[in-house]
């Protein structure tokens, strides 16, 4: 997949266009023409007093695909340019709604801005102006799309790898990659490509799976690097506590949805069913606010690889209603549970782990609610007062 971004800045302004294009097994990669859509709307924001106020205000506009619109901040908030690129970086952060984080991130193709301050005010209006790969209306089909489709699913009660299996099969069985990568719409780097034309490069592959195993609150993220000497993209995928590699661009071009080589694969082992292939993660300008946060310090932390392939046999290891595996349950666990539930109340993902996820779901039937938090409040009142007995021993009381 050929990845263009490029970064040209002159005072207070920055620009950035990009566009990918697969590095496929089969076939050396070629960059596909700038083409854009443009939206015709337009808005100019109120003034906002922090930068997490600022990058609420682009987030909420890039999510519109608007594509001319104002933000004004105090001006004690800019100090300089980097301030200006972290507001940016900030707006494109996991947030848990999939409609956002790298879907947002992977869909701006092309963005400027300019500043105009008032030191009668003491503001700043920071003037947007963006181009994206997929349209307003795109996205609404889009998200018409996607609900029937995890409705099709039927994933209650799987597992992450469950679901992500189910998941990958779909969209390497259902996706085709284009027989010429020249002058390609812009569609085609998007999950509008890939759901509704059935018809993508790697960047609409990967936006694809990133917006359905968000959906079934499976964590993960979109992958930029090289492979096959072109830059490309994969996702990495959460099961069991730790994040696996995924290639479904790839296993599509190659016929292998039903007997896949990149699925859920370690750092170690990612390419040892074709070694012929390579891939290599870190192909993007660091300097850019669309990939800051892949060069952030804590980017490990936040997503914890394993070095091996999944392994399918492993039981996953939890305890019951013990979400922060504190050895305790408690009314922490509860306060987790309810948060985790307020977030999926909001169309957001849970933002739990496997193994807290499967914990938190306290009477084991399939959903995490305020049910849940009753139960675990309930429990820990009880052994609070000196009671010997396990949760499920608990639950078998009532």
């Amino acid at each position: 997949m050929m990845l263009y971004r490029k970064l040209t800045a002159a005072a207070l302004s920055a620009v950035i266009t990009g566009s990918m294009i697969s590095a496929l097994p089969s076939a050396a990669a070629e960059t596909a023409q700038d083409l854009s859509f443009a939206a015709s709307l337009s808005k100019t924001a109120g003034l906002s007093t922090t930068k997490e106020a600022a990058s609420a205000e682009i987030r909420e506009n890039i999510r519109a695909r608007n594509t001319d619109f104002t933000v004004t901040v105090s001006s004690s908030l800019i100090g300089s340019k980097a301030d200006i690129s972290q507001m940016i970086s900030d707006a494109l952060d996991e947030t848990g709604d999939p409609h956002e984080g790298d879907y947002l991130r992977w869909t701006v193709k092309r963005y400027s801005y300019s500043t105009v301050s008032s030191s009668r005010n003491g503001t700043t209006s920071i003037s947007f102006s963006n181009t994206y790969n997929s349209t307003a209306q795109q996205e609404e089909q889009v998200d018409k799309a996607v609900a029937e489709l995890m409705k099709s699913f039927d994933l209650k009660g799987k597992s992450n790898y469950e679901k992500i299996s189910t998941i990958y099969s779909y969209v390497a069985a259902s996706v085709t990659y284009p027989d010429s990568t020249d002058d390609l719409p812009r569609e085609y780097f998007t999950a509008y490509g890939a759901l509704v034309n059935n018809a993508a490069v790697c960047q609409g592959y990967a936006l694809l799976l990133y917006r359905l195993l968000s959906e079934a609150d499976v964590p993960c993220r979109l992958i930029p690097g090289t492979a096959n000497g072109g830059n490309h993209a994969w996702n990495i995928a959460e099961a069991g506590g730790k994040f696996y590699c995924l290639d479904v661009t790839w296993d599509s071009t190659l016929g292998a949805a039903s007997k896949p080589y990149y699925l859920m694969r370690g750092t170690g082992d990612f390419d040892s069913l074709l070694t012929k292939y390579t891939h290599t993660a870190g192909a993007w300008d660091p300097s850019s606010p669309l990939y800051m946060d892949y060069s952030e310090a804590d980017f490990s932390a936040r997503y914890p690889m394993s070095e091996t392939a999944y392994d399918t046999s492993a039981a996953l290891s939890f305890r019951q209603g013990d979400t922060d595996s504190d050895g305790r349950i408690d009314s922490t666990d509860a306060s987790v549970i309810l948060e985790a539930y307020a977030r999926l109340s909001t169309g957001r993902t849970s933002g739990l782990f496997e193994p807290a996820k499967a914990a938190a779901d306290a009477n084991s039937d399939g959903d995490i609610d305020a049910t849940d938090a009753s139960l675990i409040l309930s429990y820990y009142a009880l052994t609070s007062t000196g009671a010997k007995l396990t949760l499920a021993e608990y639950l078998n009381t009532l």
